[in-house]
């Protein structure tokens, strides 16, 4: 049995989740033909991986009255199974090909299966944090979120980015890429929303395929001067020291907004002087980053949700959500005959 903690209070999680079908390459007793059909424009590794039988289903429904804690506990408990299940298969011929997948249904009072299935990469990257009584934190953008956007880069954030405010359609672009960006493999950019609850009051963007991993960020105009910025730049710093084992992260920014630079300074950067006539920072780990080692690193990922995950996989509680343990390798795959 493992434990969750709900208010600083350890729960017992074993019974969360009902195992009701054991892993199989057609699960009986439900339906992931909508699903697979949809994930393959996003997947292009599942079809072969479908074809050579290297996809497994397990189904697991979630106990009546079951606390989300328990339930988030044990789905990544679940994640680690299957996780255990891929490394020995890693080796063999087209190993990089094995998919594992948990089938999620039934119903949890206490949150939706989107909530469920993010955990716990939601929490990593964007553990909610108190400031000044309210609580932040990051979270994926979803296409919901362009009018949200379009606010945030307005004329007053912008001023100093060397463009002009953002409009209706580029906004939807934005949102657009940054699901996708979160679907690729390995990732490469980190578009993330800073939201106080449901109110979306910033970006803040690590990009991983430059020389050197670089942090950004931007703030809706009437949210300045809050520690919103602040919390946002040490958010993505823990999510890069922290799940990523980066060594180093630089920021910039322009020599008339020294806002920014005391925002980063806060958050750990340390100035390093004018290039390109710009201020340039940069921060190291407090301690040297952790190699986690394989099944950790696929435990962690064990509740990302696909690409740019279809509706069906994402679908209200009471209805069924898959996700996928092991995502696409590192490389193209070739094409496979």
């Amino acid at each position: 049995m493992i434990s969750a903690r709900s208010d600083g209070a350890p729960r017992p999680t074993a019974g969360a989740l009902r195992l009701t079908a054991a892993r199989s390459e057609n699960p009986t007793g439900i339906d992931v033909d909508d699903y697979r059909a949809e994930l393959f424009e996003h997947c292009p590794f599942l079809q072969p991986s479908m074809t050579r039988g290297m996809t497994g289903w397990t189904v697991y429904e979630i106990a009546p009255g079951a606390h989300r804690y328990a339930v988030e506990a044990e789905l990544f408990h679940a994640g680690v199974q299957a996780a255990e299940w891929i490394r020995p298969l890693m080796a063999r011929p087209h190993g990089l090909l094995t998919s594992e997948n948990v089938v999620l249904v039934g119903q949890c009072a206490d949150a939706a299966h989107r909530e469920l299935l993010a955990w716990p990469h939601r929490r990593r990257v964007g553990r909610p944090h108190e400031s000044g009584g309210r609580v932040i934190g990051l979270r994926e953008l979803t296409p919901d979120d362009a009018i949200a956007l379009q606010n945030i880069y307005g004329p007053e954030s912008t001023r100093y980015l060397g463009r002009g405010a953002m409009d209706a359609a580029e906004a939807r672009s934005c949102t657009r890429d940054a699901v996708a960006a979160a679907g690729h493999f390995p990732r490469t950019l980190y578009t993330l929303g800073l939201a106080r609850k449901s109110d979306l009051l910033g970006v803040v963007k690590l990009r991983l395929d430059r020389p050197a991993a670089t942090v950004s960020y931007i703030l809706r105009a009437d949210a300045w001067g809050q520690g919103y910025a602040t919390e946002g730049a040490r958010r993505i710093l823990a999510l890069g020291f922290g799940h990523l084992g980066l060594p180093v992260v630089h920021a910039k920014h322009h020599p008339d907004n020294p806002a920014s630079g005391r925002v980063l300074t806060k958050a750990g950067f340390t100035w390093t002087g004018q290039v390109s006539g710009f201020e340039t920072y940069l921060a190291r780990p407090q301690q040297p980053p952790r190699t986690g080692h394989f099944i950790r690193a696929a435990a962690r990922g064990a509740t990302r949700r696909p690409h740019a995950a279809p509706p069906s996989a994402s679908a209200s509680p009471g209805s069924r959500s898959t996700v996928p343990i092991f995502m696409p390798p590192p490389a193209p795959i070739p094409a496979v005959r």
